[in-house]
């Protein structure tokens, strides 16, 4: 599994650095991303809309701040 914190990145370049290994990893594979605003959850889906992918988002608690964990999994 590859997991991307963007709660203290620069949110375009992340994203950019999340498409290009979506290209390179096999189907069954795991992208985890981590984010404390609900507009990566847009994003996410808006750079990788021609890709076949399972989307599981979950709300969680860390550290008494609230943040999104989204699982990608790559479809054939």
């Amino acid at each position: 599994m590859y997991s991307f914190d963007l709660r203290e990145s620069i949110l375009s370049f992340a994203l950019l650095q999340i498409t290009n290994l979506f290209k390179k990893i096999k189907p069954g594979e795991v992208i985890k991303v981590i984010g404390n605003e609900q507009k990566v959850i847009k994003d996410i889906k808006r750079v990788l809309p021609g890709y076949n992918y399972e989307i599981s988002i979950n709300e969680i608690e860390d550290n008494k701040e609230k943040v999104f964990c989204l699982k990608l999994i790559k479809k054939n």
